[in-house]
């Protein structure tokens, strides 16, 4: 894999994770907590 690739990976997956935090804040702690366990 070159560094362009895995770049793009790791910034994808960041912004995954960004906006399942996101989603986490708006919704309840019940449902950020299955979201994280899944």
């Amino acid at each position: 894999m070159n560094n362009r690739n895995k770049a793009l990976m790791l910034w994808s997956l960041a912004t995954k994770m960004k906006l399942r935090i996101q989603t986490c804040r708006l919704a309840s702690t019940n449902v950020c907590s299955k979201a994280y366990n899944a």
